[in-house]
């Protein structure tokens, strides 16, 4: 009784063909069964037997084109099991018309306030425009729906974009020099209008994301002690797919991610996508820096949109992985750090800013501990004989961030740690001989995987080659080598695959780098680089169509 569907904005100018299966309970009944708009269908229903009825209803064009179907004749013996509407060859309201335009406008405003050329801000726009359009025609159902919901968010970019200018031109002019470029900035808010509408579309999965998320809402509860102290069965530390060892994972995605719990669940979720978003950009923001200072200022627009097409960003949000996202960002935010400020670390402030940097990135994720532990102790060695002082210097703000990580969290688990899941792992690797030539086999296959192309993690490691030497150079090398050391331990441990994506911006900056190089060289290599651009757009964009579509696994 009084139910309704409301199918305005699903298209109009057409006559829209209604079939209804229904049945009434216990005798036969005339009843009015449908309205559409400001027509009725009365039928003659039998009694307990399932029976098709079909009526035509005119869809006016308009504004809002479409109809709204109601049941005036509802009752509790009255019985629907479904409503099938042809809707013939529909045109899309004017509202749903005003929401794609509107999202090219965005997009072209956004782009220019970023700093971006007037060609450039058109052929953004116009892509939105012509994706729109496109998505429309292919998949009316849910692409309607989310037009308006598309328009805010591009709406929400263009501003992104806007305020990372306004705060280059306050940082200019407070002295600072090297800040991000037009490029950079149109790349970040680029990449988080396509993070966010990956997530935010109607058949996004999202993998983990829900499992996450439900912890952050007990922690809102007051439950925060349940995922900080070991305790049998943890669900968050206990790793089911290593046999159940324990594994201290620290909950601080889910404990900063908790007060927006508060919200109703949807607006809670869609917050955050938009955090999620956001650390991204700022990863790609990172990269383009990077490749600034190692490589020159091509090589940082590169780079940037490079970063904002990878791969393993959309695979993460698909996968739900929430927590490495937070630990890829927080190595990133810290590891960048280090690369620019660490013949500063004389300094007082720059030494505890570091260290606060690296307290963070170690709490952020048990996986942002290991590996960026492994990078800093390969600088540490490296530096040890060059600049002993630069070695001192890193090493006592990684000892002191490593102390407040343990005494913060790790503490309650260490025990635990070694006197369970160690003796656990050692003594499963002793059943049986670990396959290495097969295990070895499967690592460009398991490469390619992570980042969409097996080129793309060897053009990265070919550009960082091509850099000349610096300190950034030996930190993105450093930084780099993530990916030989989780190949190689994946040959005897079966590491997870997401550990590959700890190395995103080194993979980034040495792909803008190469790209630099290959552009200057001629103008067939100028063309060379654009194409190879457009290819790294596509693998992101493919990879966000999967994630949208809910075809990640």
């Amino acid at each position: 009784r009084g139910a309704a569907l409301d199918l305005s904005d699903l298209g109009g100018g057409t006559q829209w063909t209604i079939e209804v299966t229904a049945s009434h309970e216990g005798r036969p009944r005339q009843v009015n069964l449908m309205r559409a708009g400001d027509r009725e269908m009365t039928a003659e229903l039998p009694a307990d037997a399932w029976t098709r009825q079909v009526f035509t209803a005119p869809a006016p064009f308009g504004w809002r084109s479409g109809l709204a179907l109601s049941v005036p004749g509802g009752s509790e013996a009255l019985l629907i099991s479904r409503v099938d509407v042809d809707r013939g060859r529909a045109w899309p309201s004017l509202r749903i018309v005003a929401a794609v335009v509107g999202s090219g406008l965005a997009a072209i405003i956004g782009l220019g306030a970023a700093g971006l050329s007037a060609g450039a801000g058109l052929a953004g726009g116009a892509f939105l425009i012509g994706g729109g359009a496109l998505a429309i025609a292919a998949a009316p159902l849910v692409a309607i729906p989310f037009a308006i919901p598309f328009f805010a968010i591009v709406t929400a970019g263009a501003l992104l974009a806007a305020t990372q200018s306004a705060l280059v031109s306050l940082l200019a002019a407070r002295g600072f020099s090297r800040l991000p470029a037009a490029a950079a900035r149109a790349a970040a808010a680029a990449g988080w209008v396509a993070w966010l509408s990956a997530t935010a579309f109607p058949l996004y999965r999202g993998g983990h994301f829900v499992f996450h998320s439900s912890i952050a809402e007990e922690i809102w509860k007051g439950r925060f002690l349940i995922y900080y102290l070991p305790y049998p069965g943890s669900m968050l530390s206990e790793q089911a797919q290593w046999g159940n060892v324990v594994v201290p994972h620290p909950a601080l995605y889910q404990t900063l991610a908790a007060p927006l719990a508060a919200l109703p669940r949807p607006w809670f979720y869609l917050a955050e996508k938009a955090i999620l978003a956001l650390l991204f950009a700022a990863t790609t923001l990172v990269a383009s820096l990077l490749a600034d200072r190692a490589a020159g200022r091509r090589a940082a627009a590169f780079a940037a949109v490079v970063a904002a097409s990878l791969v393993p960003a959309f695979q993460l949000l698909g996968l739900g992985h929430l927590m490495t996202i937070l630990g890829v960002a927080a190595s990133s935010a810290a590891l960048a750090w280090v690369a620019f400020r660490a013949f500063r670390l004389d300094r007082r402030d720059t030494w505890w800013i570091t260290v606060a940097l690296l307290t963070f990135c170690f709490l952020s994720y048990t996986a942002a501990l290991l590996f960026t532990g492994l990078v800093l102790a390969a600088l540490i060695a490296g530096a040890a004989r060059r600049d002993p002082g630069l070695a001192r210097s890193l090493a006592t703000a990684t000892a002191a961030a490593a102390a407040f990580a343990f005494l913060l969290y790790y503490v309650h688990w260490t025990w635990p740690f070694l006197s369970q899941s160690v003796p656990a792992l050692l003594g499963g690797s002793a059943r049986e001989a670990t396959p290495v030539l097969k295990r070895l086999a499967l690592q460009p296959g398991k490469l390619a995987y992570s980042y969409g192309s097996l080129v793309v993690p060897v053009a990265g490691l070919l550009g960082l080659a091509l850099l000349r030497p610096s300190w950034p150079r030996r930190v993105l090398w450093a930084w780099a080598g993530i990916l030989v050391g989780v190949s190689a331990a994946d040959v005897f441990f079966n590491f997870l695959l997401k550990h590959h994506y700890y190395a995103m911006v080194p993979v980034a900056v040495g792909i803008g780098a190469l790209l630099a190089r290959v552009e200057g060289a001629s103008r067939p290599g100028r063309w060379a680089a654009l194409a190879a651009v457009v290819l790294a757009a596509g693998l992101g964009l493919r990879t966000a169509l999967d994630v949208a579509l809910g075809r990640i696994p």
